[in-house]
């Protein structure tokens, strides 16, 4: 028992340092953000955080910045209906996306999200911070070719991973524990952002 107990101590222990080196990240974050073009904002957290560009982590060998956990999910196949939902009514095709398209358009997304969202102006807030939500990510395109990257996010968390790759999590309600955003893919920039309603 007193092992145990020597454990969850020592637990307790890292997620504080965790947790502080959260914080400092996210304050790092805002105060580097701040003064800045968005431009220029994935460059200034990028370089104030330290990021090895090689393995992805910060020096302290933390994930960096819009690296993937598992709680991103790659979608790599999709049913008409679903196709169709994104689509809203027009026809779209499903566009596999690689892990690098996705760490863009997850960076847009935090981006997005703390300059436009969860703000104290906007009438739209997330229920939690852009990284607590399970987020799937779908690729496709339009008629005319123009490329897309749909993340369709929740904060559910007993779904399936392996479900989830192929079939796209559609709620209609349930407020702002659901949020859909999507990335034009030419231009890294976010074109819709909604949050679900209330029934």
């Amino acid at each position: 028992m007193r092992n145990n107990g020597t454990l969850d101590i020592r637990n307790k222990l890292v997620v504080r340092k965790l947790m502080t080196r959260y914080i400092i990240i996210i304050l790092t974050i805002f105060l580097t953000a701040c003064g800045t073009s968005s431009a220029n904002k994935r460059k200034a957290v990028v370089n104030s955080l330290k990021i090895d560009t090689t393995t992805g982590l910060q020096a302290n060998g933390a994930i960096a910045f819009g690296q993937l956990d598992n709680k991103d999910i790659i979608v790599d196949s999709l049913d008409s209906q679903s196709l169709a939902y994104i689509g809203e009514g027009k026809k779209v095709k499903f566009s596999p996306l690689i892990e690098v398209d996705v760490q863009n358009a997850k960076n847009e997304a935090i981006l997005y999200i703390e300059d436009k969202v969860n703000t104290p102006k906007s009438r739209l807030k997330l229920k939690y911070s852009f990284e607590k939500y399970s987020k799937q990510y779908v690729g496709y395109q339009d008629e005319s070719g123009n490329q897309f990257i749909y993340i369709n996010g929740f904060c559910l968390e007993n779904e399936n991973p392996e479900n989830l790759k192929k079939t796209l999590l559609i709620v209609l309600d349930g407020g702002n524990c659901f949020f859909q955003m999507k990335i034009d893919k030419k231009t890294g920039k976010c074109i819709e952002f909604r949050i679900n309603g209330v029934a």
